[in-house]
């Protein structure tokens, strides 16, 4: 087929760049957005406030420099968020206090500390019928929290909107009675969710096994005898000596049937090892990265070789028992 010749280029019309910008996937309008506050954001955002949240403004503007603002794609600002690492937030000084002291103390007294986030507010006072904005606004604040793989989050909610209620029902988390409480005229709750564990990573990495039909699906047999997980770990990357392991299914091409022992073997390693995150970062440097030996894997844990095969040996100990 010959091309035609190609015309003079020029300047995008801006009808043409509002169509290469990101759309929503519910009505393929231009999607929200976060970043920083702007310094025209304050009369927004009050007027904002006051008229869904009445009294947040004054427990938000202490925050302006530290909070994500959602957007419409023309700029206006929708929602607020803030949210920092527990673990510096007992350090914080002055009117920022009054969000995060009741909670630091509650959650250090009850084991709530683990690579725990607190969600100082977040707040939606405009398109709020519309999904994307409440995802935009929690993104942004894990984005900000400072915490690589959350476990525990500890979120205020201010003022008493039965819709973000459902909302973290909804998700799992639960409220704090004792934390119930009025904070400059303002009624503010807070809710705690526990990812277990495995953080955040690994509540994401089950929902994308589950999704994708690699949870215990692909297993044949209830009870694989022991032994079966450390042996196909050591023949990760052979598709024939995993498609024999018993826990393969007998059906369709080995490579298949191998793939699938791999995606059991990993979700296993994540809920194994959950408690020991330095043993299941040597498991994966040792024998899933392709072409691995002890010494890279060594390397790539940084460890001294008595430390390495010390831990590698207690390794193989929890995962020699496991059965699907």
């Amino acid at each position: 087929m010959t091309l035609q010749a190609f015309g003079q280029s020029e300047a995008l019309t801006l009808g043409v760049e509002l169509e290469l910008q990101l759309v929503n996937t519910n009505d393929y309008d231009l999607a929200h957005y976060a970043d920083r506050w702007r310094p025209g954001d304050s009369a927004v955002v009050r007027a904002g406030l006051e008229s869904v949240h009445p009294g947040a403004w004054e427990l938000v503007r202490p925050w302006r420099d530290g909070a994500r603002v959602v957007r419409r794609p023309g700029g206006r600002a929708v929602a607020v968020v803030a949210a920092l690492p527990l673990l510096t937030a007992g350090a914080v000084e002055g009117p920022q206090r009054r969000l995060l002291t009741p909670v630091v103390e509650h959650a250090r007294a009850h084991g709530l500390d683990d690579r725990a986030v607190l969600s100082v507010f977040q707040l939606t006072f405009a398109d709020n019928d519309e999904d994307e904005v409440a995802w935009v606004r929690n993104a942004a604040g894990l984005a900000q929290c400072g915490v690589a793989n959350p476990r525990h989050d500890l979120v205020n909610l201010l003022g008493a909107s039965d819709g973000e209620r459902e909302v973290l029902r909804g998700w799992g988390y639960a409220e704090i009675p004792a934390l119930s409480r009025m904070v400059g005229g303002v009624p503010v709750t807070t809710w705690v969710a526990d990812a277990g564990p495995a953080g955040l990573a690994g509540v994401l990495y089950t929902a994308v096994a589950e999704e994708q039909g690699a949870a215990g699906q692909h297993l044949r047999g209830d009870n694989p005898p022991p032994g079966v997980l450390v042996e196909a770990l050591e023949a990760f990357h052979s598709d024939a000596v995993l498609a024999a392991l018993p826990v393969a299914p007998r059906c369709g091409a080995s490579a298949d049937a191998a793939e699938q022992v791999r995606a059991w073997v990993r979700t296993s390693l994540t809920a194994l090892l959950a408690d020991h995150p330095a043993l299941l970062e040597l498991v994966v440097a040792r024998y899933l990265v392709p072409g691995a030996t002890h010494e890279s894997a060594m390397r790539a844990t940084y460890l001294s070789r008595a430390t390495y095969f010390r831990r590698l040996r207690r390794a193989r100990e929890v995962l020699a028992g496991a059965t699907a």
